[in-house]
């Protein structure tokens, strides 16, 4: 043998690893992308029932903050606000605009 044909048969081996080794590049991003698309939908399966905030919990997520709730009002659908601030109700009839502003210091 000579080293033209050493040189030659090294070349092929090069060649035929260098095919098997995009082969296998590519079987494996195929793969991968695969295992990607079974993770979005995985993902988009129905998750776990959130917990239904209560009003108690609110108000004492907003006392740990130190903030003075002046109202809170919890909506049909759940949803709880607050209002910050003192809690001086509005006069909403003529008396007690009359008291509040005669009484007012």
């Amino acid at each position: 043998m000579g080293i033209n044909h050493l040189k030659a048969h090294d070349l092929a081996v090069d060649t035929e690893r260098e095919a098997a080794l995009a082969a296998a590049k590519d079987h494996y991003e195929r793969r991968i992308e695969a295992l990607r698309a079974e993770l979005i939908v995985v993902g988009t399966s129905p998750r776990r029932r959130q917990r239904k905030v209560s009003l108690t919990d609110v108000l004492k997520q907003a006392k740990k903050a130190g903030e003075a709730v002046a109202a809170a009002t919890v909506e049909r659908d759940g949803r709880v606000s607050l209002t910050f601030g003192d809690a001086k109700p509005e006069p909403t009839n003529d008396l007690d605009q009359w008291m509040a502003k005669h009484y007012a210091n």
